[in-house]
């Protein structure tokens, strides 16, 4: 919540360099010392975020916890054959690179850039919406209820199909509305945050209303189906010991970190190729950029296009993934009862 409205509120204003009459000749976005200030920001940000992991980690970081108890040689030979035979795995895999593609996608700077200080024409809009949708309800809820009650698998299959449908409605209202009509209270920095003549009604439009209430349905769906990938892996490695014995999970943490950096990288390059087609061959839009036809389709392709694409591929794959409530209970008292055998060795 805090970094976008800090980005939209402080840096931008700080870091634009404008002329005597105020007009901006170099947006802070090509500015490197805004970014030589987000570089410094994040990396410590990262740090701490990185020692809290350790701590959270660090007393169930034992071998008992996990596996089968005992430790499993595992060679190439094994990868491949968890690879080509692990259906659970493969449908995660094709699920979450789709996914993380149309988001990564979606998230990009420049969409958020067009998004709200070219179509909805202040970008200072995008700070505003990060603060009202911080606040992670539905995903809380979904989480807890959908993910305890129905299992892991129905629990992405609802998020995915909550995403699609609320996405829709986000391109509907962009499409048949006026973007230019949206109407928020601007958070001026932090300080703007806490300040109550901010979110006085007179700064509402209903426009405005709509879309926050649908991207907060969007934000809530989309966490849901996001978040819960992560459990899945593990499932999958839990699957795979009930499958052959052998427990991998570095193998399955190492290709979704392998396949998340690959994605992440791709999602700016097709971005930038969609831009480029429209005339933006050698700059990408700034917030000062005028309007176009051209910038809202390749906006809405990235924004709302995108993420179809891929929750379509998500349910599709689901389709094919094993690993149910159900199963996963069947799997749960097949490695007990393995571990069980492996202490009474011990």
């Amino acid at each position: 919540m805090i970094i976008p409205i800090y980005i939209s509120g402080t840096l931008i204003p700080k870091f634009n360099v404008t002329n005597d009459a105020g007009e901006v000749t170099l947006s802070a976005f090509y500015n490197p010392e805004m970014f030589h200030h987000l570089q410094l920001l994040f990396g410590c940000i990262a740090a701490v975020c990185a020692v809290l992991a350790v701590i959270g980690l660090w007393r169930k970081d034992r071998q008992e916890y996990f596996g089968t108890g005992e430790v499993v040689k595992v060679g190439f030979k094994d990868y491949v054959d968890v690879l080509a035979h692990n259906r659970a795995i493969q449908m995660l895999v094709a699920s979450a690179s789709s996914d993380k593609l149309s988001m990564s996608m979606r998230n990009n700077a420049t969409i958020m850039i067009t998004m709200f200080g070219v179509i909805c024409g202040n970008y200072a809009l995008y700070g505003s919406v990060s603060a009202l949708t911080s606040i992670p309800v539905l995903t809380i809820l979904g989480m807890g209820y959908i993910g305890r009650n129905l299992g892991q698998k129905k629990a992405l299959v609802i998020g995915t199909m909550g995403s699609i449908a609320s996405a829709l409605g986000i391109f509907l209202l962009m499409w048949l509305g006026d973007p230019t009509s949206m109407k928020l209270p601007i958070v001026n920095g932090i300080k703007g945050l806490l300040n109550p003549a901010t979110w006085s009604p007179a700064n509402w439009s209903l426009f405005g209303l709509t879309f926050i209430f649908l991207y907060i349905v969007l934000g809530g769906f989309m966490s849901i189906a996001s978040s819960i990938v992560i459990p899945m892996t593990a499932d999958c490695a839990d699957y795979e010991v009930y499958r052959s014995g052998r427990y991998v999970p570095g193998l399955m943490g190492t290709l979704f970190s392998f396949v998340d950096k690959i994605i992440s990288s791709l999602a700016a390059t097709f971005v930038a190729l969609m831009f480029a087609a429209i005339g933006f061959t050698k700059e990408l839009p700034v917030e000062s950029t005028s309007y176009s036809d051209g910038i809202f389709w390749v906006t809405m392709a990235c924004f709302i296009g995108a993420p179809l694409i891929g929750w379509i591929i998500n349910l599709i794959a689901m389709k094919f993934y094993p690993l149910t409530k159900e199963k996963m209970e069947e799997i749960q008292e097949e490695i007990a009862a393995i571990k069980a055998k492996a202490m009474t060795k011990k």
